[in-house]
């Protein structure tokens, strides 16, 4: 399949949800989805072929429930 397929595929079966929607979001928020999950960061950056880990780490967001999840298993209260 090629990307210009895809692309077109995707603006076929999901027009209804979004005019925005493109490979590169659906991508965006699997690999944010896949870290609020709690995959590991390194492990992510491998799914996405980057070579640099700050590239994943730019291409993910980290929302607050996500920190607050964090905070509250490895944060070592008194």
């Amino acid at each position: 399949m090629t990307r210009q397929r895809l692309w077109q595929l995707l603006k076929t079966y999901a027009s209804g949800l979004s005019e925005n929607i493109s490979p590169h979001t659906l991508r965006h928020c699997i690999a944010s989805h896949l870290l609020d999950g709690g995959a590991d960061l390194r492990a992510l950056q491998k799914m996405l072929g980057h070579t640099d880990i700050s590239t994943t780490q730019i291409y993910t967001k980290v929302t607050p429930e996500r920190l607050k999840k964090v905070h509250k298993n490895y944060h070592l209260s008194g």
